[in-house]
């Protein structure tokens, strides 16, 4: 079963739609219009962690929520388009960004920074590659749904992250270190295994097309 089929998101959507939705459509707010919110809302998450870790939680729930919430929505307002779907695609990739920044941001200055900037810029290839893959492979006709570090896993990892963050704020050191290097190792191997897919499912579509040509 995959994520979005599991207990947990169903309920959350049967919440959203009860209690969040309602307050889109009061607001007059259009399903891109969301999306863009939500972009707003990670623009706020880097300063948001520079006054306090607990801040920088609430910013990427917040964040989070109107991620989860605008294709919902568009559903549920029968307004759903293959713009907004693109849209969507490419304010989350600018979201990621801002959230890895706000975690790097509480790095110590000095020269451990140039190794936190140097492993925080491969985590942010790493989740880039993540999505290109899955939208590169889908333009090819490759269906791309392995790996776990997908948005929505990847977002539940940055609210882990942040919340032991906000809890030990004595242990902050060790705990960018670990969190950043684990994050770091789940997304470069779910890119490495989508890449790996990716060449047998390509592959398999050749062989099948060359079969449908004899």
């Amino acid at each position: 079963m995959s994520l979005k089929d599991s207990v947990p998101v169903r309920l959350f959507a049967a919440l959203a739609s009860r209690v969040v939705l309602p307050l889109y459509t009061r607001l007059g707010l259009s399903p891109s219009g969301v999306t863009v919110l939500g972009l707003i809302l990670a623009a706020t998450i880097p300063p948001a962690f520079l006054v306090s870790p607990w801040l920088g939680l609430a910013a990427l729930a917040l964040t989070g929520l109107a991620d989860a919430t605008d294709g919902l929505y568009a559903r549920a307002t029968g307004r759903e388009s293959s713009y907004g779907a693109f849209l969507d695609s490419c304010l989350d990739r600018l979201a990621d960004a801002l959230a890895l920044l706000g975690f790097w941001l509480l790095f110590d200055h000095g020269p451990q920074l140039v190794w936190s900037g140097a492993l925080m810029f491969a985590a942010l290839a790493a989740t880039f590659t993540i999505s290109y893959a899955k939208a590169r492979a889908q333009g090819l006709g490759a269906a791309c749904e392995v790996g776990l570090m997908e948005r929505a896993p990847r977002m539940f990892y940055l609210l882990g992250w942040a919340l032991l963050l906000a809890l030990w704020p004595g242990a902050r050191e060790g705990i960018l270190w670990v969190g950043l290097g684990v994050y770091l190792l789940l997304t470069a191997q779910t890119a490495v295994r989508r890449l790996v897919h990716v060449r047998g499912e390509l592959a398999r579509i050749e062989r099948l097309g060359g079969a449908g040509r004899n």
